[in-house]
């Protein structure tokens, strides 16, 4: 089924919900979908397939208290990724990476990834988001600092490293993983979608 066909329908439903070993295939899919205008503006570079074999493994390995990984499906297919990473189960601060894919994006599906990610990353004691974004990369920074009004930014060589406090907001404050919550995503051309986030078989272990 292609992107138009899931787009075309009137509600198409966005499901959210964490990834793991299962995932291996529907990940590679994606990013193999991916234009190399998307990758370069998440990778710095058009990645080689041994590069998108190890972003692969990454994203799909069992979550931790070091990593999650949570997608973003509409009718069985994985239209969006987001992940955090840490270097230690007590670091403050984690790592943040996120792609969705060219015929999904300005939909609204990365603000609400981002959404899922914080939440499970202030359940693990995670108060600072950080990346690092190519300065023309517009949606990614208006997305990281709509997530917290006091989001900071530096610029070096090109590269904006971004770093984004989840203290603003209570965790219960971020949207949670719950099957009953159904909501419009404003789209930026088509029908809107909903989201319907579904609680996740096993959260990272605590």
């Amino acid at each position: 089924m292609t992107a138009d066909d899931l787009l075309s329908a009137p509600h198409p439903v966005v499901t959210f919900r964490l990834l793991g070993p299962n995932d291996v295939q529907s990940v590679a899919e994606l990013l193999l979908d991916t234009s190399n205008e998307s990758l370069h503006q998440r990778f710095f570079t058009v990645p080689s397939h041994a590069h998108l074999r190890a972003e692969i493994e990454r994203l799909t390995r069992p979550g931790s208290r070091q990593h999650a990984a949570v997608g973003a499906e509409i009718a069985g297919r994985l239209v969006g990724v987001a992940s955090f990473e840490r270097d230690t189960d007590d670091d403050g601060r984690a790592e943040l990476a996120i792609l969705v894919g060219d015929s999904f994006q300005g939909r609204g599906i990365g603000r609400q990834l981002l959404e899922y990610l914080a939440r499970i990353a202030r359940e693990q004691q995670i108060i600072e988001l950080t990346a690092s974004v190519l300065a023309s990369n517009e949606r990614m920074l208006r997305l990281a600092r709509s997530m917290a009004a006091s989001a900071t930014s530096q610029v070096v060589d090109g590269v904006i490293d971004l770093t984004v406090p989840l203290t603003d907001r209570a965790p219960s404050e971020y949207r949670p993983p719950v099957a009953t919550r159904d909501r419009a995503i404003p789209a930026s051309a088509g029908p809107p979608a909903r989201t319907r986030q579904v609680a996740p078989a096993g959260k990272p272990a605590r």
